[in-house]
C-alpha cells in the first residue's frame, strides 16, 4: 500500500484590530503597527514531506538488476524473481528511480518470497551514498521458507551499520549524522537475496512491494 502525503491545513489567524489611542510617541506607534502586521501575516509553509518511491512489479521488472550474471525475471501475478546463479553473493539492485535525497523518509518496506531450502544466511538491505555504505540485517527467524514475508527497515539511527565486507556480521553502528548524510544522497539500494547454502542456480527468491516512505 502506497503511503499518501499528509494534507497540510493552514491554521487561520485573525488580524487583531488596531485601536486608535493616544500613543506616547511615534516610535511606540511604529512598534504597535509592526506587531499588528506580523499577527496578520500567514504562518510559513512547512517543508514538503518525502514522496514515497515504490516498485510493485505489476507488469515487468521495472529496471531492477542483480549482482550476478543472470538478470531478475518477472513472474505472475507480479513480482521479481531472483536466481542465485553464481558463487558470489546475490543481490536484487534497485534502479535509479530509488536514488536521490531520502531526507524525511521513515522506512523501507518490502515483501520477500523465501526459497524452500533451509535458511542459513540472513537477509540484508543495503543503502549507499558516495561516502557511506550502510546495511541492516534481518534475523533468520524473521523469514519462513516457501512463504511471503512482509518486512520493514526503519530509517532510524541505531539500526544501521557500516558495511565492512560480506563476512562481517556486525559492522560499526552508523551515527545519526552518518545516516542522515547517507539518506541525503542515496546512490544505491539493494537487497541480499542469498539465503541458503544451495549450489549455484538452485536458489530462487522473490521480491515485491518495495516502498521507501
Amino acid at each position: 500500500m502506497e503511503a499518501s502525503p499528509n494534507r497540510v491545513v493552514r491554521p487561520r489567524r485573525s488580524c487583531p484590530r488596531v485601536l486608535r489611542a493616544s500613543l506616547p510617541s511615534s516610535s511606540a506607534a511604529a512598534v504597535i503597527v509592526v506587531l499588528a502586521l506580523a499577527a496578520c501575516s500567514p504562518p510559513p509553509t512547512p517543508p514538503a514531506g518525502f514522496e514515497p518511491v515504490t516498485a510493485r512489479f505489476e507488469a515487468d521488472t521495472e529496471g531492477w538488476a542483480s549482482a550476478e550474471g543472470q538478470e531478475p525475471t518477472w513472474q505472475a501475478p507480479g513480482y521479481l524473481s531472483v536466481d542465485d546463479e553464481g558463487a558470489g553473493w546475490q543481490y536484487a539492485i534497485a534502479p535509479a528511480a530509488f536514488h536521490g535525497d531520502w531526507t524525511g523518509a521513515r522506512a523501507i518496506r518490502f515483501r520477500v518470497l523465501v526459497d524452500p531450502g533451509p535458511i542459513v544466511y540472513p537477509l540484508r538491505v543495503m543503502v549507499s551514498s558516495p561516502e557511506h555504505t550502510l546495511y541492516v540485517t534481518f534475523a533468520l527467524e524473521a523469514l519462513t521458507p516457501s512463504e511471503w514475508v512482509a518486512l520493514s527497515a526503519p530509517l532510524t539511527a541505531g539500526a544501521w551499520r557500516h558495511f565492512d565486507g560480506e563476512d562481517t556480521e556486525t559492522g560499526p553502528v552508523a551515527t545519526p549524522a552518518e545516516l542522515a548524510a547517507t539518506l541525503a544522497d542515496v546512490v544505491d539500494l539493494r537487497f541480499r537475496l542469498d539465503l541458503t547454502d544451495k549450489f549455484a542456480g538452485d536458489e530462487v527468491n522473490g521480491l515485491d512491494d518495495v516502498v521507501v516512505e
